[in-house]
C-alpha cells in the first residue's frame, strides 16, 4: 500500500545552510497557526520524500524532497464526521531555518499511514471507549425464525481511523439480533477491522490503540469472525448467496467510513487497509441472492449514493446521508448518530435501557419504515438520512419479528393509492375506487358506483380489500366497519356515527373471504335506507347521494376509535392505509339533472372558522367543464355567513335579482370566507346542466369536485366528486324575434320543438320573466335581452340573445310656451316614414303634419299661424303614434 497519497522524488540533499535551534511541535502549531481547541491533532516524524507544489522556501523545498527526517503535525479538520472527509498535513524542518519556522501544507480526504501521537487530548485517563451495552434477552420477543440472516461490516482504514464508536455501534446491533429477535449467532457474520488479528487497530482516549474486542455481547464468546477486507466481503455474500433460500431474509448492517469519487460519481466503503468497495460493486454481488427480503442499513459518508445502485423490489435501504453527505458521530456518546437512533428505534430502547417510542401503531413489530422514521426525527447531525423501499409496503410492513412478515389489508384512497402511511399521491380523501353501491345484487359485475333510488328498501355497498402484505389472510380476524352520511363536504367523527338523517355506522361484518398477497378480494354488504332519509327526499323532491367510509379492525363492536386529522374532528383517512372514503354525486340527463344538489357544509372544529367553497375540476378534464354549466346557491344562513366573512369570492358571478347563487366564470371558482361558528351545519344546492348549443352526438361523462378548505391552515376539510352522465340528444337552438306594441317591444322565443322552461334576463343578468314571451319597455339606449332555455326532460340548457333598439320617442319640445317656432328632439335618429303631428289639444281641428328626415334627432317648425291654446305634439311613424307631449302658445 502506498505511505500517502501525496507523489514521492527522491532527490539529492544538497549544501544546506546552518540552523540555530531545534523546531518542536509547538512551533509547527504556532507558525501555521492551528488551533488547539480542535481535539484531534497528532504529530509525530517522517522520512517520506514529498514534492512541495506552488511557492515554498528554497531551502525547505530541498529538505522536503530528500530523505531527511521532518516534523509531521495532522490535523482532523471535521473531527465528528466520519471518513472520508477534509484533513490536512502540515511538514517543518526539526531545525529553523535562518530563525524561522517555515512548513509546507497537504489537504488530505483519508489519514495516512503514520506512527502519531495524540497532540491534544480530548478525553482524559484510561477510560476505554468501547461500550458493551448489557442487553437482556426478553423469552417473548425471541420468535425470529432461522431464516434470518445478517451482515456486519466496519471497516476501519487503519488503527488511526477506526474510533471505538464503531465498535460500540456493531455491539448495539449485534446483541439487537441475538437478544432481542433471535437472530441465530451462526447465522450473523461480522466482518470488522483487522479481525481476529492481535495486533492493536482500534484508537481510545488519550491516543491510546488496543486491539478490539472480539466479543460483542461479554458473553464470553467472540463473536468477530473476519477481517474487513474485499477478499473476505466477498467471501462471505457469496457463500450467503449459495445458502439462502427465497424464504430467508438477508440484514446488512455497515459502518465506519465511505466516500465519493467524484470523477465517477461512484460511492464506497472504506475496508479495512485501505481497501474499498464500490456501491456497483456491492449491487452485483447482493443481485445474486434470491432470497424473500433484504433490508440494509449503511452509516458511512456519502452512503446515500448506494441507493440507485441497490434499490430492488424485494429491498428496503436506510442511509445515515446522502450522496454528498458526510455521517457524524453522536455529541453526547460513543456512537454514531444516524445507526444510533436506528438500532434504538429497532430494540426499542437506547444501549443505556431508556425507552423510545419507535412502534408508532403499537402493533408489536417496528418495521424498517418505522425505524427509519425515527432515527429520521432524531437525527440531531448536519446529515439528511435517505430511505428506499421500490415496492414501499415492503418497507411499512418488513421486521425482525418473523410474525411481521404477514397479511396487511387495505383499502385504496385513489388509484395511485399502493399502502404507504400516509398517502401522499393525492389530496382528495373521498375518491375511493374500492368502495361502490348499488341499487341491486349484482355481485362484481358493475364494480362502479351508482345513483340511489329510494323506492327500494335496501342498497348495497361493495369494498374491495387488496392484501400488501406478505402472507395469506384466511384467519377471519378482520372486520369491515362501514359508514354511511348524506352528501357532504366537511364529513366529522360525530356524523359517521351520528343516527338517522345525519349519517351512522352499521354493524361490522367478519371478513370470511381469503385474500392473497397482492391480490383483492370483494366484500359486499347490504342495508336499508332510514326512513328519514326517504321521507325528506319524497317531500322535498331532492336527490340523495351517499357518502361512505370504510374502516378495517379487528374489532367487532360497532364503533371503533378513528385517527384525526390533527385538532379537528375529520377522520384520517390519508394517514392510514385501513380506512377510506368515498363521497360521489350523480347527474343524469334523464333523472335529476334539473335538480339542484343540496350538500352539507359543517365547522369540523372546536371554535369558529372561515371556510371556502371551491369548485376545482379534474387536472385533465379543465376543459371540458366549458361545456358545463354550474352554479352554487347559499342557504340563507350561509349567505349570512359569507356577509360577515367579508363577501368574497373569485371567478364567480352573482346578480343581484339572486345575490346567493354563484355561477363559474369559467370552469373553477371559489366562495370564500364562510365564517361558521362552533357546530354550525348549512347547505349549498349546487347545478350543473349541459349546454346543448349543439347535436350531442355521443356519450359522455364530465367529472369536478367541490372542496372546502379551512382559511387558517389552507387544509381541505372535505368534499365530493360530481358527475355528470350526458347522453346523445339534438341540439337546442332557440330564435328570439320581435314585436312593437305602443312603444313597448314584445320578445317571442320560436324554433322550440321540447318542452322547455323559459327564463328571461336583462343584461345585467337580472331575471325579468318567464314564458315564451315577454313584454318590455325599452330605455334610452341600446339593451341586450337573453333568453336561457331549459329542457324539462334532462336539464340541459340553451342560450339565445337579442338586441332591443333604444326607445323611440321625444326627448323634449322648446321652448315651452311657445310662440312662433318650436323645436322637438328625439330620443333616437328618426327611421324612414316618420312624421311630427300637431294637433289641437281642446278643440277638433285638422292635423298639421311635417315630415322629419331619416336620421335626424331634431326639427324645428315654424308654428306661428297658430291660434293660441293646447296642442299635442306627436311623433309617428308609418301612421302609428309612438310617442306625445302636450305644449302651451301664447
Amino acid at each position: 500500500m502506498k505511505k500517502s497519497i501525496i507523489t514521492f522524488l527522491c532527490l539529492a540533499l544538497t549544501m544546506l545552510p546552518c540552523y540555530s535551534r531545534n523546531v518542536y511541535v509547538e512551533d509547527v502549531i504556532n507558525a501555521a497557526n492551528i488551533p488547539t481547541n480542535i481535539g484531534n491533532i497528532y504529530h509525530g516524524t517522517t522520512t517520506d520524500q514529498i514534492i512541495p507544489v506552488g511557492s515554498v522556501d528554497a531551502t525547505l523545498a530541498q529538505i522536503l524532497q530528500s530523505s531527511a527526517e521532518k516534523i509531521v503535525v495532522f490535523v482532523d479538520e471535521e473531527p465528528e464526521k466520519g471518513w472520508e472527509h477534509n484533513c490536512s498535513y502540515y511538514y517543518a524542518a526539526k531545525t529553523d531555518i535562518n530563525g524561522q519556522v517555515p512548513y509546507y501544507k497537504v489537504s488530505a480526504r483519508v489519514p495516512l499511514d503514520y506512527d502519531l501521537t495524540e497532540y491534544e487530548v480530548s478525553i482524559s485517563g484510561d477510560e476505554l471507549i468501547a461500550n458493551v451495552p448489557q442487553m437482556n434477552p426478553d423469552p417473548s420477543l425471541l420468535n425470529a425464525s432461522s431464516n434470518n440472516y445478517a451482515v456486519i461490516l466496519s471497516g476501519g482504514i487503519n488503527k488511526y481511523s477506526n474510533y471505538a464508536r464503531y465498535w460500540n455501534d456493531c455491539s448495539f446491533i449485534y446483541q439487537t439480533l441475538v437478544r432481542r429477535y433471535g437472530f441465530p449467532r451462526s447465522q450473523i457474520f461480522t466482518l470488522v477491522s483487522d479481525g481476529t488479528d492481535p495486533a492493536d487497530d482500534m484508537a481510545v482516549s488519550a491516543g491510546s490503540f488496543i486491539s478490539s474486542p472480539l466479543d460483542f455481547d461479554d458473553d464470553g464468546i467472540n463473536d468477530i469472525q473476519y477481517a474487513a477486507t474485499r477478499q473476505n466481503l466477498i467471501y462471505v455474500l457469496q457463500d450467503l448467496a449459495d445458502i439462502m433460500t427465497p424464504q430467508d431474509n438477508l440484514f446488512i448492517f455497515v459502518i465506519d467510513h465511505g466516500g465519493r469519487d467524484t470523477s465517477t460519481g461512484s460511492s464506497f466503503i472504506c475496508l479495512w487497509n485501505r481497501q474499498r468497495i464500490y456501491d456497483y460493486e456491492l449491487a452485483t454481488l447482493l443481485d445474486d441472492f434470491d432470497v424473500n427480503s433484504m433490508s440494509i442499513v449503511l452509516g458511512q459518508c456519502n452512503s446515500g449514493g448506494f441507493i440507485d445502485d441497490l434499490a430492488a423490489p424485494n429491498r428496503v435501504i436506510a442511509t445515515a446521508c446522502t450522496a454528498n453527505q458526510s455521517s457524524f458521530a453522536c455529541f453526547n456518546n460513543e456512537y454514531d448518530e444516524f445507526v444510533f437512533h436506528w438500532t434504538s428505534a429497532i430494540n426499542e430502547a437506547t444501549p443505556y435501557g431508556n425507552y423510545v417510542f419507535s412502534d408508532v401503531n403499537n402493533n408489536g413489530f417496528v418495521t424498517m419504515s418505522e425505524a427509519f422514521n425515527y432515527a429520521d426525527v432524531n437525527d440531531d447531525a448536519d446529515e439528511t438520512p435517505q430511505f428506499s423501499s421500490i415496492n414501499t409496503t415492503l418497507g411499512d410492513t418488513l421486521a425482525f419479528n418473523d410474525e411481521a412478515f404477514t397479511y396487511q389489508l387495505m383499502v385504496r384512497d385513489n388509484v395511485d393509492d399502493d399502502g404507504t402511511e400516509p398517502n401522499t399521491s393525492t389530496t382528495e380523501v373521498w375518491s375511493s375506487p374500492d368502495i361502490w353501491t348499488r341499487n341491486q345484487q349484482d355481485g362484481i359485475t358493475h364494480q362502479y358506483h351508482e345513483s340511489i333510488n329510494i323506492s327500494g328498501d335496501s342498497v348495497y355497498t361493495y369494498v374491495c380489500v387488496k392484501n400488501i402484505g406478505q402472507k395469506i389472510y384466511n384467519d377471519s380476524s378482520i372486520y369491515v366497519h362501514l359508514y354511511w352520511a348524506p352528501a357532504s363536504l366537511g364529513l366529522t367523527y360525530n356524523t359517521w356515527n351520528g343516527f338517522g338523517i345525519t349519517g351512522g355506522s352499521l354493524q361490522p361484518m367478519k371478513l370470511k373471504k381469503v385474500v392473497q398477497v397482492d391480490e383483492s378480494s370483494i366484500y359486499a354488504c347490504g342495508w336499508l335506507i332510514p326512513d328519514a332519509i326517504k321521507d325528506s327526499v319524497r317531500i322535498n323532491g331532492e336527490p340523495f347521494h351517499v357518502c361512505h367510509l370504510v374502516a378495517l379492525s379487528t374489532s367487532s363492536s360497532q364503533m371503533v376509535p378513528l385517527p384525526l386529522v390533527g385538532n379537528s374532528n375529520v377522520v384520517d383517512v390519508l394517514g392510514y392505509s385501513w380506512i377510506a372514503q368515498k363521497n360521489m354525486t350523480f347527474y343524469s340527463n334523464g333523472t335529476n339533472g334539473v335538480t339542484e344538489l343540496p350538500l352539507y357544509v359543517r365547522n369540523v372544529y372546536e371554535d369558529e372558522r372561515e371556510y371556502s367553497i371551491e369548485i376545482v375540476p379534474l387536472d385533465n378534464e379543465k376543459d371540458d367543464l366549458s361545456n358545463i354549466e354550474t352554479s352554487i346557491r347559499l342557504s340563507a344562513p350561509l349567505y349570512s355567513a359569507w356577509e360577515k366573512g367579508g363577501r368574497q369570492s373569485a371567478k364567480t358571478v352573482a346578480y343581484k335579482s339572486m345575490p346567493e347563487k354563484f355561477f363559474l366564470r369559467g370552469t373553477e371558482g371559489k366562495i370564500e370566507n364562510i365564517r361558521l361558528k362552533k357546530g354550525q351545519n348549512e347547505r349549498i344546492y349546487c347545478l350543473s346542466n349541459i349546454i346543448a348549443d349543439r347535436d350531442i352526438t355521443e356519450e359522455k361523462t364530465y367529472r369536478y369536485n367541490i372542496i372546502q378548505r379551512d382559511k387558517e391552515t389552507g387544509d381541505i376539510v372535505g368534499g365530493e366528486r360530481i358527475e355528470i352522465s350526458v347522453k346523445p340528444r339534438q341540439a337546442i337552438t332557440p330564435v328570439i324575434s320581435r314585436t312593437v306594441e305602443d312603444g313597448q317591444v314584445r320578445l317571442m322565443a320560436s324554433n322550440i320543438d321540447e318542452a322547455v322552461r323559459y327564463e328571461w334576463y336583462d343584461e345585467n343578468g337580472n331575471k325579468i320573466g318567464d314564458g315564451e314571451d315577454i313584454l318590455l319597455t325599452p330605455d334610452r339606449k341600446n339593451g341586450e335581452y337573453r333568453l336561457k332555455v331549459c329542457a324539462e326532460s334532462d336539464g340541459a340548457v340553451s342560450y339565445a340573445a337579442i338586441t332591443v333598439d333604444p326607445k323611440q320617442g321625444i326627448e323634449c319640445i322648446s321652448p315651452v310656451p311657445f310662440k312662433e317656432k318650436i323645436t322637438v328632439k328625439l330620443l333616437s335618429p328618426a327611421e324612414n316614414n316618420t312624421f311630427i303631428s300637431i294637433t289641437p289639444a281642446n278643440t277638433v281641428g285638422k292635423a298639421e303634419r311635417y315630415r322629419v328626415k331619416t336620421g335626424e334627432t331634431e326639427v324645428t317648425i315654424n308654428v306661428s299661424n297658430h291660434s293660441r291654446g293646447s296642442y299635442i305634439v306627436s311623433l309617428m311613424n308609418d301612421g302609428t303614434t309612438i310617442d306625445s307631449k302636450q305644449i302651451i302658445h301664447e
